[in-house]
């Protein structure tokens, strides 16, 4: 199953780049600081891990981000 990198980011699938660039900048500092409790440390620390793939699908070049939207309406 594909991850939701919209939910998790808290953004709408139609969100122009400069809005998922402000969710993960407003986002990843409180993941940061969520991995210092031992109840949430693996939920944020996973989300801190998929960054790269974040960034990739949805800032990346547009056929990336349209293919991973592609794979997430086929999985749901």
């Amino acid at each position: 199953m594909v991850p939701d990198y919209y939910v998790i980011l808290g953004v709408d699938p139609g969100a122009h780049r400069s809005a998922i660039e402000a969710a993960l900048a407003r986002c990843q500092p409180l993941w940061s600081s969520g991995t210092r409790n031992p109840k949430n440390k693996h939920t944020f620390q996973s989300y801190l891990d998929q960054i790269p793939a974040i960034r990739q699908a949805l800032l990346g070049a547009p056929e990336a981000r349209a293919a991973y939207d592609a794979e997430l309406t086929a999985g749901r």
